[in-house]
């Protein structure tokens, strides 16, 4: 030990180890083995329990480390009683704030407050928000897909919870930003099905709008060519067609009704009915629901006037 006390050229610096101190305490010393590394040693005033404190030479750093021989290491309490830590700055303005980035390896990091946990696990990457005891709500994995309600996304967003009652059944809920009205979207296991619902509480299901501002839409197709385009069969209790024009100018006086021997020659000659599109026609281009309709529609009437005559 090196004591400089009075005089004119001393610095009142005390060393431990060395003679020329440059500090107020200075410490110069060999690391011990085991747990017991270190240069500078506390220890409890009713415990065999120590707290180390130097640099390390073997990993070129500083250390603080608690020590009950014998037994594992032990904890380590910053600030217990009050007061922010700061790492990398000196007005922390957080119980522990860090001016730069943090690093965890192997291992992670997990907030707990009255059992609400942010988990990140380094073992997989992965980053959860859960409650205890409840379905994991958030769940983000490191290959880039997000779990709500589920820990095993396969896609970009996969959402898991139960379906709810009324028209409320749902598991993903869109806001209007600027009305109490909502947009669902889901499955719902009673009638084993996707489906997609507008509600506005307390009155009745709201419409929906499909590409509202222009576009086709596909049902069993990737490219639409019409407004509604459906690769399958249709089935409706009622099917409403408007702007529609209707066939009474077969009953004008000058309308131009074929001769009946004409009429025949034409079947003959053509297999089909005049002004009426050929089986092979129809076969590649289809058929004009409304057109057709209505050309069979005439032809009734045009049937109806040969019966009359």
């Amino acid at each position: 030990m090196h004591a400089q006390w009075n005089g004119t050229t001393t610095t009142a610096n005390v060393g431990i180890g060395t003679s020329d101190p440059k500090t107020k305490l200075e410490i110069d010393g060999s690391s011990q083995i085991g747990y017991e590394i270190g240069t500078f040693k506390l220890k409890s005033g009713t415990a065999n329990q120590f707290l180390y404190m130097g640099y390390d030479d073997n990993y070129s750093a500083g250390y603080l480390q608690g020590v009950k021989p014998g037994t594992s290491q032990q904890n380590i309490l910053l600030a217990p009683n009050g007061g922010n830590i700061g790492i990398g700055l000196n007005n922390p303005d957080r119980t522990l704030t860090v001016a730069g980035q943090i690093g965890v390896k192997n291992g992670g990091v997990i907030f707990n407050n009255n059992n609400k946990i942010w988990d990140i696990t380094s073992s997989d990457n992965d980053l959860s928000f859960s409650e205890t005891g409840i379905r994991t709500p958030l769940y983000l994995k490191s290959g880039g897909n997000i779990g709500i309600g589920t820990i095993n996304p396969t896609s970009k967003l996969e959402i898991e919870g139960t379906s709810q009652a009324g028209y409320e059944i749902g598991t993903f809920k869109l806001k209007s930003a600027t009305a109490n009205q909502f947009l669902y979207m889901g499955y719902d296991d009673r009638y084993s099905a996707g489906y997609l619902q507008s509600v506005k509480p307390g009155t009745s299901q709201q419409n929906i709008l499909l590409a509202p501002n222009g576009g086709n839409i596909g049902i069993g197709t990737y490219s639409p060519t019409h407004k509604l385009d459906v690769c399958g069969t249709i089935r409706a209790q009622e099917i409403k067609v408007e702007s529609v024009n209707g066939c009474d100018f077969v009953f004008k006086d000058d309308y131009k009704l074929m001769n009946l021997n004409n009429l025949e020659k034409f079947i003959k000659t053509n297999k089909h009915l005049p002004e009426v599109a050929s089986e092979k026609e129809m076969a590649e281009n289809g058929v004009n629901m409304k057109e057709f309709q209505m050309k069979l529609l005439q032809k009734i009437e045009e049937l109806t006037l040969y019966t009359i005559e």
